[in-house]
């Protein structure tokens, strides 16, 4: 066989097993249709029925706090533009001084965006989704994994808890 026809044959038959191998394997969050009610919980709701270790209260702690996040920032756009306005309701060109209002309208939007980010994906479905993908699968998805370690690690090195042997703890210098 020419060496031409192997590299093709080769190529070709590895290109049909990795299909194969990604149309057999969904992700289960796809599939998931939860009720209203399985995810429509408060942050100590979710704690008390899907944080059975720190990893799952880790991801319930940055959903929330992303939540929490967009909550803030999705009003400070019409909060700035309106702000523009009252303090400089007649800008001069080359007036900087308080700022240009298409350059604060543009960090207003950028700002509003990124809330808005913030509030659809960390939504409640969402983190019901990702608990029941933990439960299933026994690890965490990647898009979420990294943080919940960072966010593990945060705690542990905070944690100001003496050591079991009774030595004293070395001071914080």
């Amino acid at each position: 066989m020419d060496m031409k026809k192997l590299i093709v044959f080769f190529t070709f038959m590895l290109l049909f097993a990795g299909m194969s191998f990604a149309l057999g394997h969904k992700d289960p969050r796809e599939g998931m249709h939860p009720k209203k009610s399985e995810y429509k919980l408060s942050k100590k709701e979710f704690m008390a029925l899907y944080g059975k270790d720190d990893s799952a209260k880790a991801l319930i702690n940055i959903f929330f706090r992303d939540r929490r996040i967009g909550f803030y920032v999705l009003p400070l756009y019409p909060a700035i533009v309106i702000l523009n306005g009252i303090i400089q309701p007649n800008p001069n060109i080359g007036d900087l001084a308080v700022g240009h209002p298409a350059l604060l309208g543009i960090v207003g939007g950028v700002t509003s965006l990124t809330g808005a980010y913030f509030l659809i994906s960390s939504s409640r479905k969402a983190l019901y989704k990702e608990l029941k993908y933990y439960e299933l699968m026994g690890h965490l998805s990647d898009e979420y994994g990294i943080q919940v370690r960072v966010s593990l690690y945060k705690q542990t090195k905070d944690c100001k808890v003496p050591p079991a042997n009774g030595d004293k703890v070395p001071s914080a210098k």
